[in-house]
């Protein structure tokens, strides 16, 4: 008999994570019990109780106990335990270790859960993948976390989905997952599909093709999984798996470099604050949860099986999710208060700062996710431009430091009371016709010489373009 066969037959469902830990348990309680007692298997339900309590007294989590009795239960039976000699059915170890979990979660830390992503922040993403003045990786990265939120899909799904089969045709990228946390030959489902439609936008329609279309240029290998690791300055890919590390430090990166939201708020973001957005939407707005539970697809039943089905189902469900998402009153409508709440909660846990202190905080982050989400135009995916701000007073020790703006048909030079702006004459002996727009462009180079040479000097010069106006008339 082959070991490493058998051993895999022998392990049913459970994931390689939790066959691990598992593991390690029953070896920590091995360990013990030869210490304690001199023997390496328990003889009675007492050495089960007295573990327990051993690793409830000191430094452990309130799911220790469950874990310890979990783990011991699954050895039994891959070592075929009958049910009547198994400790998970003993009386005296199923009292001790509820017991042992309430003394434990009274003293314990609140449970953190996953901020909700702003929808704002979608819309800044979408604009970040078709940026071209942005590093490409990042630019990707973006792309890919835009497809998992779209998808409501875990961290390691990239891991099994390779690129050549993924799929792009009339504006919809499709892929079929065989392998993911809940799709595979022994899970409920055997294959997971997975299809973004030409809807799948908030403001950016381009972003699912500029995406799909950059990682081909960056990242032109062939491979089973899809995450590369990235190379120098984030401009290209290299032929690496990228591990979590490296996906965690590329997003919080781009997350820090999105231009509408304050740094510190990456940080307050988990991996599960991307996959939590459509469905918490949607339950805001009242969708079944059977009808939800097909976004991650957690609990297909019946009819939902079939592809056909299960992404018509999914594609009316994004479809109100970006109504309400684009709606002017999305801040309200989708109790995005309670998101900036939640990150303030956070920063003063991190900062030691008052709760009452982070008031102009939340005031901030109410006033910029109340911005109608428009301000991005959808035609470019660039974000508009703010205005230019006015000039200094002319008494400002500012003007100086103020670059000159060209000069046009828009923008026309200022002219001093008195001072008529000189047109075009009669050239000089041996030389040619000067015209207004070849005088206004020397009239530009030389005020920004006088800007540079005013600089050297460390002296303010009165007069500005006025005085050089002036002068030019009188001469």
């Amino acid at each position: 008999m082959n070991p490493a066969r058998a051993l895999e037959e022998i392990t049913g469902k459970a994931r390689t994570l939790t066959i691990k830990q598992y593991v390690k348990t029953g070896q920590g309680f091995t360990r013990w019990l030869f210490a304690a007692k001199g023997r390496s298997l328990p003889m009675e339900s007492a050495d089960m109780v007295d573990y327990v309590l051993h690793r409830s007294d000191g430094p452990c989590g309130p799911s220790i106990p469950f874990l310890i009795v979990g783990a011991t239960s699954w050895i039994e039976k891959i070592a075929q335990v009958t049910q009547d000699r198994s400790w998970e059915n003993d009386q005296a170890v199923g009292n001790a270790s509820p017991k042992a979990t309430e003394r434990l979660s009274r003293d314990a830390p609140m449970i953190r859960r996953a901020t909700r992503f702003y929808t704002l922040i979608m819309v800044l993403m979408e604009d970040y993948v078709v940026n071209v003045d942005v590093q490409p990786y990042l630019r990707g990265i973006s792309w890919l976390k835009l497809v998992k939120m779209w998808g409501c899909l875990r961290y390691d799904f990239q891991l099994h989905m390779a690129p050549h089969e993924i799929r792009f045709s009339e504006g919809r990228l499709t892929v079929i997952l065989m392998r993911t946390k809940t799709s595979g030959a022994c899970m409920r489902v055997r294959e997971l599909p997975v299809r973004f439609s030409q809807r799948a936008h908030l403001f950016i329609t381009g972003w699912l093709k500029t995406g799909f279309d950059l990682w081909k240029e960056i990242a032109d290998f062939k491979r089973d999984y899809f995450l590369l690791r990235s190379s120098a300055y984030r401009r290209t890919a290299i032929a690496q798996l990228a591990t979590h590390a490296d996906a965690a430090e590329a997003s919080a990166e781009r997350l820090r470099d999105l231009d509408g939201i304050p740094g510190w708020l990456s940080d307050s973001y988990m991996k599960h604050s991307k996959r939590n957005l459509p469905p918490s939407v949607l339950t805001i707005l009242e969708k079944e949860k059977t009808n939800r539970d097909m976004l991650g697809r957690w609990r297909p039943e019946g009819p939902d099986i079939y592809a056909r089905t299960y992404n018509a189902a999914v594609a009316n469900m994004l479809k109100k999710f970006v109504a309400a998402s684009t709606s002017k009153s999305r801040y309200d409508d989708l109790s995005e208060c309670d998101v900036g709440f939640e990150a303030a909660t956070w920063l003063c846990s991190r900062t030691g700062r008052n709760l009452d202190d982070t008031h102009a905080t939340l005031e901030e982050m109410a006033e910029i996710m109340r911005k109608p989400p428009g301000r991005l135009r959808p035609d470019s995916g660039n974000p508009i431009l703010p205005s230019r701000a006015p000039p200094p007073p002319e008494d400002s020790d500012e003007e100086e430091d103020r670059e000159v703006p060209g000069w046009s048909n828009e923008n026309p030079p200022y002219e001093a009371a008195g001072v008529p702006h000189r047109q075009g004459g009669p050239a000089r002996k041996g030389q040619a016709p000067r015209h207004d727009k070849m005088l206004d462009g020397q009239v530009e180079n030389d005020e920004r010489l006088r800007v540079v040479r005013v600089r050297a000097r460390g002296k303010p010069e009165l007069g500005g373009v006025q005085a050089l106006l002036a002068r030019r008339t009188r001469r």
